[in-house]
């Protein structure tokens, strides 16, 4: 997973606009570029959660309590709402 979605990444940052720039205005390549970016940030969005799960796990076998990290990310969101 991470190889093909570090060739998608490098598509994005290094090539996306240079190869595919006009297909947003394109009517007939738009849907395929555009169906192409959602897969990125789908994949992204998975990366993003294993990621937090294995960290999770991490800090959580070195004897940090999972309610811990759940409240003081609860207090961090509240902190950056301003609600705290």
């Amino acid at each position: 997973m991470l190889e093909a979605f570090k060739t998608e990444r490098d598509w994005l940052v290094h090539r996306s606009l240079y190869e595919n720039g006009d297909d947003l205005f394109l009517n007939r390549d738009r849907h395929i570029l555009l169906e192409r970016l959602d897969k990125f940030s789908e994949d992204a969005k998975k990366l993003q959660g294993l990621i937090a799960e294995e960290l999770e796990d991490f800090v959580v076998s070195k004897g940090v309590s999972r309610k811990w990290i759940y409240q003081q990310a609860m207090s961090d969101v509240n902190r950056d709402k301003g609600i705290e």
